[in-house]
């Protein structure tokens, strides 16, 4: 169900659309994500990940919403630097 994700790890929507376990509650975890939020996190099955977190890029703007949701400034993108630019975020509303 789950493609190159764990069957384990997934769970279904429908006949067509799978979900990772943990994506459907408040607070939103994913079972395969690893580490302490605010200080390591990483993907316990970064290779076989499923299609959102492949569309999900570190430092992304949806990446810079999610960081601060837990109270966590956003990613610098690595561009900022060559280019001179500032996060998105920063022209963002600090509530929601």
């Amino acid at each position: 169900m789950g493609g190159t994700v764990p069957d384990e790890l997934t769970e279904e929507v429908n006949g067509n659309h799978a979900r990772m376990c943990g994506t459907n509650a408040m607070p939103r975890r994913c079972d395969a994500l690893t580490g302490t939020i605010g200080e390591q996190v990483g993907c316990s099955i970064y290779e076989s990940r499923s299609t959102p977190c492949r569309e999900f890029p570190e430092a992304s703007e949806g990446c810079a919403r999610a960081r601060l949701s837990y109270g966590l400034a956003p990613l610098n993108n690595p561009f900022d630097a060559l280019f001179g630019t500032t996060p998105a975020i920063n022209s963002w509303p600090t509530t929601f």
